[in-house]
């Protein structure tokens, strides 16, 4: 039997659910209005890091990544090739901690 590994991002009142498509690659579930993702959309983190640290709770009211800072790979209206996506977390122009890929 398969198992889905799923978990949440939550932080005062906005909250996503994911399903883990690679360590740092997740599908929404379901999403919070207010956080503008759509069930179907794949994200990422802003920086590298795995899914069970981005999930690790803070405190009462949020998670350790909170769901506004989720980077969209894929959604409605934004289609990318695997190819294109794989380059985007190779590279990851959003994050300048990161050097680019050699």
């Amino acid at each position: 039997m398969f198992e889905r590994k799923t978990f949440r991002l939550f932080k005062l009142g906005k909250e996503v659910r994911l399903e883990v498509v690679t360590e740092d690659r997740w599908k929404v579930l379901s999403a919070s209005d207010e956080t503008g993702f759509k069930q179907g959309d794949e994200v990422c983190p802003p920086r590298q890091i795995g899914w069970r640290e981005a999930k690790r709770r803070v405190n009462s009211a949020r998670s350790s990544l909170s769901p506004n800072r989720l980077v969209l790979l894929r959604g409605e209206g934004l289609e990318r090739s695997e190819d294109e996506v794989q380059t985007l977390l190779l590279v990851r122009p959003w994050d300048p901690e990161v050097p680019p890929a050699a």
